[in-house]
């Protein structure tokens, strides 16, 4: 299943209502789950369901109509003006919600957005499209769903064993992620993105390391075509060794 399908699946999703074990929204769910761009949209959508329910439930029903209903009787004079008020209070609200709920995200195309939203995933959602030891799968995988599949590793990335990897989507351009094993059951990811997506000027010129937290540690280089991002919950100086060169 695509970005686009889940997320035409998931406009019907109710998530108080809505049966999470009929397998296409089970699917639909899957996939935002491991794409940090539809997570957050779905994240946006049920923000609204919540605010547009809240908004139906504020509108006052007047004690007899219940009977006026019964006895057939025209419902414009029961609501009277209180209630056509707060009818068009509704309309207004729900407009204004959707405005905020629905906007274009304010994110922007800086590499540090790219890194933060690449963590957050991550750290949240972390979820592998293949899982596979043949490294030459995880890149037939990556060709396959139009994220970048022609990246070159560094000697030391090269000698650790890959475990899958998935396609990731950020400001509506795919991402590769490669997962490889590391000791005592960790994982490196490597985030791989096309160079034109990110300003020149947010490009880092040279290889920098990071360390956010105790959590993970990255590191980051550019080359001619593609931006690389490494993550893992080592150290910045095993971590710097993994991303040199010459390693």
């Amino acid at each position: 299943m695509t970005q686009h399908e889940a997320k035409q699946v998931l406009l019907r999703y109710r998530e108080e209502v809505s049966d999470s074990s009929d397998l296409e929204i089970k699917l639909a769910l899957e996939v935002a789950a491991r794409n940090p761009e539809l997570n957050e949209w779905l994240t946006t959508h049920r923000n609204f369901q919540i605010a547009a329910v809240d908004q139906l439930r504020s509108i006052p029903v007047p004690p007899d109509f219940k009977a006026v209903i019964l006895a057939g009787k025209p419902t414009h004079s029961v609501l009277g003006r209180t209630s056509f008020l707060a009818m068009a209070a509704l309309l207004v609200g729900l407009a204004v919600s959707a405005a905020l709920w629905f906007r274009p995200p304010s994110e922007t195309k800086t590499f540090a957005n790219f890194q933060n939203r690449m963590m957050n995933f991550v750290l949240r959602t972390y979820q592998m499209d293949i899982l596979s030891t043949d490294q030459a799968k995880v890149r037939e995988y990556l060709a396959a769903h139009g994220a970048p599949s022609d990246y070159a590793l560094t000697p030391a990335l090269s000698r650790l064993p890959v475990k899958g990897g998935g396609r990731l989507s950020w400001q509506n351009h795919p991402v590769g992620m490669i997962c490889f094993d590391l000791p005592q059951k960790e994982t490196l990811y490597l985030f791989v993105v096309d160079r034109a997506v990110i300003p020149d000027s947010q490009v880092p010129d040279k290889r920098s390391l990071v360390t956010p937290g105790a959590r993970l540690s990255t590191a980051t280089w550019s080359d001619g075509q593609r931006i690389y991002m490494l993550a893992a919950p080592i150290d910045a100086e095993a971590l710097a060794k993994l991303a040199e060169r010459n390693g």
